[in-house]
């Protein structure tokens, strides 16, 4: 995918673009960080 700023490629996983900066608004945290926080919140 590509920056909507810059037009860099950049992957779902970058929050921010590495090169400009900008929000991606297309970001997805990536599945292990997904099942660790549903780990931990059903410990809770």
């Amino acid at each position: 995918m590509q920056c909507s700023s810059c037009g860099a490629n950049i992957s779902r996983g970058d929050h921010y673009c590495p090169y400009c900066g900008a929000e991606n608004p297309q970001y997805e945290l990536p599945v292990a960080e997904v099942d660790a926080l549903l780990e931990k919140g059903m410990k809770a």
